[in-house]
């Protein structure tokens, strides 16, 4: 141990903001994979029909919606994101609590639970932005080996926390009255956790950022700007447009993933758990490779694998009826699923104006919540009028759509890129 802080202290400033953003991320998945991949599932066991289960996924993106424009503006005035983003942090975390009490609250539990999930959304979707804008700016110099190897802890973190949690909720309790003693726990050690990944925030070293008074009082002017960008910034505006389309096809197949596991699958908690390993696992070993392809042939490339991958995943899942074949599929399709997390942020890095990026960036975010907020209700609409498995099917075939239209962005840009050169040789 004593070796181990020998050789931290010889790192550079550089080195040492990415091992704290690394284990930050792997703080912060442990959060999100302790509770959030049984939210459904827990609502369930409380009594929750489909349209609630449906709300789960939408209602927190109304309130992301509400929230990040404002909080943005709160973000850019502030005169250090990092303290912004470790108390955010620390807010989100308070909510776990909350909805630990909601059980005991009899027939409004269901309601109750679902409003403190939606509220969770505040915080967290202004963190999310506000993280993405302070990363960037810290990790400038090595962003692309840095955002891997934060991904990558995450997911080993998060799938074996994931694994563990659904053992003990499938193997401990005997009934349904202690798995929810059981998911009220695991609540409560998500806000200790917080506390550790908002400690690890603040170690990160960053250069403080000069506003004018100007740019701080002036807030209207900052969000048309930022709305002027998408008109002006033809990269930007093309970006933004694609990845809402691609995200309604994505979120309309939410809700129903999981009444399909449930109902038609027929898996608990373990199983569950099971999946999300089985596609963290495929992560694990594919993020190394995926970096390295995005890194020789670009985040645009990588995001077209990705999105392709998304596509396969609904289109294959109606095939399923066992839950050995969903670990199989899940493993099979979460092999791709890695270059869509990391093309997705690097893609928006990419084209973001850096002028306002938080705001920019919550612009982009506000647009992506308004497909969550509508897409799932959607979905599961769509669902009830047709069925399980031709609902899936409609939304693997919208995902392919949407990918093709990120391959055609893809080869128009690389073609640009090889007119300069033809242009040379001709002349």
């Amino acid at each position: 141990m004593t070796s181990i802080f020998s050789r931290f202290k010889t790192f550079d400033s550089t080195s040492k903001n990415a091992m704290f953003f690394m284990f930050e991320g792997a703080v912060g998945a442990i959060i999100l994979n302790l509770a959030n991949p049984f939210f459904s599932m827990f609502a369930r066991r409380m009594g929750a029909n489909d349209y609630e289960i449906g709300l789960i996924s939408s209602l927190p993106a109304l309130v992301g919606i509400m929230a990040l424009i404002p909080g943005s503006i709160l973000v850019d005035r502030s005169s250090s994101k990092k303290k912004t983003v470790a108390f955010l942090i620390l807010l989100f975390g308070i909510m776990y609590p909350l909805a630990a009490l909601t059980p005991f609250l009899d027939n409004y539990k269901v309601p109750l639970f679902v409003t403190v999930i939606a509220l969770m959304n505040w915080p967290f979707s202004v963190f999310n932005i506000s993280w993405q804008s302070f990363f960037s700016d810290v990790m400038a110099a090595r962003f692309n080996t840095s955002f891997t190897q934060r991904t990558r802890a995450a997911t080993v973190m998060g799938t074996a926390t994931s694994l563990g949690a659904g053992l003990l909720l499938s193997y401990i309790p005997k009934n349904d009255a202690e798995r929810i003693i059981m998911y009220q726990v695991f609540f409560c050690l998500s806000l200790i956790l917080a506390i550790i990944q908002s400690w690890f925030l603040m170690k990160v070293t960053a250069p403080p950022v000069l506003k004018s008074n100007e740019e701080k009082s002036n807030s209207l002017s900052l969000v048309k700007e930022s709305l002027k960008n998408l008109v002006t910034h033809k990269e930007f505006r093309v970006f933004v447009i694609l990845a809402f389309i691609f995200h309604v096809s994505w979120h309309m197949g939410w809700p129903l993933f999981f009444i399909y596991q449930v109902d038609v699958v027929g898996i608990n908690e373990a199983w569950l758990s099971y999946v999300n390993v089985a596609v963290g696992f495929a992560g694990v070993l594919t993020y190394t490779f995926w970096g390295r392809v995005i890194e020789k042939k670009g985040a645009r490339f990588g995001l077209v694998i990705g999105t392709l991958g998304l596509a396969l995943n609904a289109l294959t899942i109606i095939l399923v009826k066992s839950p050995y074949m969903l670990l199989i599929q899940s493993t099979v399709t979460g092999l791709t699923f890695s270059a869509f997390s990391l093309a997705i942020f690097e893609n928006l890095i990419e084209v973001v104006p850096q002028k306002n990026k938080t705001i920019n960036i919550a612009l982009y975010t506000t647009l992506i919540n308004i497909s969550q907020f509508l897409s799932p209700m959607l979905g599961v609409w769509f669902y009830k009028h047709t069925s399980i498995t031709f609902a899936l099917g409609f939304i693997g075939a919208f995902r392919l759509f949407a990918s093709i239209l990120f391959l055609f962005r893809y080869i128009k840009d690389r073609k640009k890129m090889s007119i300069p050169k033809s242009s040379a040789i001709n002349t």
